[in-house]
């Protein structure tokens, strides 16, 4: 009877953080955040110094991949630095992550954040624009009381019994109390 040795090889990539076992895993992802147009922010995520290339995307807490930017990678050194770029809005899960996977090690690594949306603040240049009439107004008013003041005394309007009201001609329709 002739017996023979076979082998076999069952290769199950688990993927895991291995920056610390392995040279060239990437670490941990840096994270930005910057203020975009129309009720967005755009989150920048950075990978430095990996090798073997990583894969690079945003994910939602739900592990749905968010649509990003082409991602730009530069190297040096032989380690790539790669850095992906995405804009969120209201409508998008506020819980989101940076996920860097290098298969060819088993290594994966993430970076998470929270972007916490405010409520609108549009009205405010309204209220800005409402506020700079009102006092505009005012001052017109106040200049136009004066220079009714200024005529009744100089003239027929001055009546010292009204202890200080000064009633202006009738062409001046104003009272000024001081």
């Amino acid at each position: 009877m002739h017996r023979e040795n076979i082998l076999f090889h069952f290769s199950e990539l688990i993927l895991k953080d291995r920056s610390r076992e392995i040279s060239g895993a990437a670490p941990p992802p840096y994270i930005r955040i910057f203020t975009a147009p129309e009720d967005g922010v755009l989150l920048q995520c950075e990978v430095r110094g990996a090798f073997p290339k990583p894969k690079v995307k945003w994910q939602s807490s739900d592990g749905s991949i968010l649509p990003a930017e082409e991602p730009h990678v530069s190297e040096r050194g032989g380690r790539s630095n790669i850095t992906l770029l995405t804009t969120v809005t209201k409508t998008t899960s506020s819980h989101l992550h940076c996920v860097a996977t290098q298969e060819d090690i088993g290594h994966v690594t993430h970076a998470e954040i929270y972007v916490s949306f405010s409520e609108s603040t549009q009205w405010i240049p309204g209220i800005l624009v409402g506020i700079v009439i009102g006092i505009s107004l005012t001052v017109v008013a106040v200049k136009h009381c004066e220079m009714c003041q200024k005529y009744s005394n100089s003239y027929k309007g001055f009546d010292p019994q009204a202890k200080g009201l000064y009633s202006c001609p009738s062409d001046c329709d104003c009272h000024l109390y001081i």
